[in-house]
């Protein structure tokens, strides 16, 4: 591994695969359908999360189906599927020689039922008797993933904490239901921003905020990822689209991140 100092989380938003088939018709002369940019981006996927998990990377999420997503054509959908459970079922010894875990955040109950297995068997799984301190790396798919969404869950599952909260006082004092306001339910909970990102998805599952986040297509902006999380993230635009791109990019961006000043609100101490 790299000993220059490499963001803990990267994320990408994969973005340009469909604009890319296009323009590549329109230089050809040729009828080039949308699907093919995705097939190509699939391929340059897998290259570019072997690439940063090799410079020393611990989480790499990749941004590839949002919730938004589900308005586009069948044909695509149905493509782009069929492309997520053929990598999956292809780079499955990849996960499992280099002890590679594999999450996912989104909707997942939407996607079809093969696709959910295929995600639950192929990641590698650490043994019971794993050190918790032992290093992991962890790719996590943002799949039928849109970041209000995942505010709104959180919102949802403090609440719930809140009132199962109010039951419990119920239950353990002779307090009737009259003078026991809702408000006195969440009185007993502290409420703050840690206890709002451990009910994030990626809070859930014990990954961190991306530390650098990564968008090809030459735009400026997150598209509905990671609202919350992304706070405090490192933002880099690429200007080519994702079949364009490759590992050699994604290589010189996460070295370079060694250079940023991360002061997170506050004054370096060089200043």
């Amino acid at each position: 591994f790299y000993k220059l100092e490499v963001p803990k989380h990267v994320a990408f938003i994969v973005d340009g695969n469909g604009r890319w088939a296009i323009k590549q018709g329109e230089s050809s002369g040729l009828s080039i359908d949308r699907t093919y940019g995705h097939t190509v981006g699939a391929n340059v996927t897998v290259n570019i999360v072997k690439r940063t998990f090799a410079l020393g990377v611990d989480y790499v999420t990749l941004f590839l189906f949002s919730t938004e997503n589900w308005t586009r054509p069948k044909p695509e959908i149905e493509n782009i599927l069929g492309l997520l459970n053929k990598y999956l079922f292809e780079c499955a010894n990849y996960f499992q020689q280099d002890k590679i875990e594999l999450k996912v955040i989104g909707q997942k109950h939407r996607l079809p039922e093969y696709t959910q297995r295929l995600i639950e068997s192929v990641g590698y799984k650490p043994s019971s008797d794993t050190n918790p301190a032992e290093r992991r790396q962890v790719l996590c798919l943002a799949l039928s993933y849109g970041g209000r969404d995942d505010i709104v869950e959180s919102c949802r599952a403090i609440t719930q904490i809140a009132l199962q909260n109010q039951l419990q006082q119920l239950k353990n004092k002779s307090t009737t239901s009259e003078d026991y306001s809702d408000s006195k339910a969440f009185s007993n909970i502290n409420i703050d921003q840690s206890l709002f990102s451990q009910h994030t998805q990626l809070g859930k599952l014990g990954i961190p905020d991306p530390d650098l986040i990564i968008r090809t297509s030459g735009e400026f902006r997150l598209s509905n990822f990671l609202l919350w999380n992304s706070a405090y993230s490192e933002f880099e635009a690429v200007s080519c689209n994702w079949p364009e791109f490759t590992p050699d990019m994604a290589e010189d961006i996460i070295l370079r991140f060694h250079d940023r000043k991360r002061r997170f609100g506050g004054i370096s101490s060089t200043i």
